[in-house]
């Protein structure tokens, strides 16, 4: 484990406060207490320098309040990411800035993929090179020069051909299904942020963590409220 996993289960924790925070029938003291929760986590993702993980959770939340505030309140769900937001940029992030010399700035503000890009190229290339079986499972790793595969989606066409394109197609069918099944309001808005977390996290980290695996499992969950009396 290292700073990229610290950041990712960080960066999940943040989403989820943040999640129960927006709830419409949730009493203000928990909300306020689930949204400082989430301002936490969010100042100790960062504070890992991986951006990963902070990215993850900050595009799932942002996809579970486009989905609950088209329920309704839509303002109040906006106002209180917005205002979590100022905070966050406004008093919580140029004091860690200062703490950590200004490294944390440069960090953040830094676009560089590290790697990630040559690595899914030269997967890519794989794929063109052997496209019906791959390369072979586990093979990719030397045709990448040693490094690890960062994206999942690469690396399934690199090392399964063809097949590897079926089971992209079948996620991507999976997750569309999983969103539409979902009941309106929060399940919709559950089921769409997992699978944006899932997807985001798969495009930077492969498959590192049993995470993803489980918040793309969960969105296909039916959360039934059962049958009205």
């Amino acid at each position: 484990f290292g700073p990229n996993q610290v950041s990712t289960i960080l960066g999940l924790g943040m989403w989820l406060a943040l999640f129960l925070a927006m709830q419409p029938r949730m009493k203000l003291r928990l909300r306020i207490a689930c949204a400082g929760l989430a301002l936490w986590l969010m100042a100790q993702a960062a504070m890992t320098f991986s951006r990963g993980g902070l990215y993850a959770g900050v595009g799932a939340c942002l996809v579970a309040a486009l989905y609950l505030s088209a329920e309704g309140r839509a303002g109040t769900r906006l106002l209180l990411l917005a205002s979590l937001a100022a905070v966050f940029a406004v008093l919580v992030l140029p004091r860690l800035d200062e703490f950590t010399g200004g490294w944390l700035e440069r960090r953040l503000t830094n676009t560089s993929l590290t790697h990630r890009g040559e690595i899914a190229q030269a997967e890519l290339e794989i794929f063109l090179a052997h496209p019906l079986y791959g390369i072979g499972p586990g093979l990719g790793e030397d045709s990448r020069s040693g490094y690890h595969a960062h994206t999942e989606f690469a690396r399934l066409l690199s090392e399964h051909g063809a097949f590897g394109l079926a089971a992209l197609c079948a996620l991507v069918w999976m997750a569309l299904r999983n969103i539409a099944q979902a009941q309106r309001g929060a399940p919709r808005a559950l089921a769409a942020s997992a699978v944006v977390w899932s997807v985001l996290f798969m495009s930077a980290y492969g498959m590192r963590m049993v995470a993803p695996s489980f918040l793309f499992g969960l969105s296909a969950v039916n959360l039934d409220r059962g049958p009205k009396p």
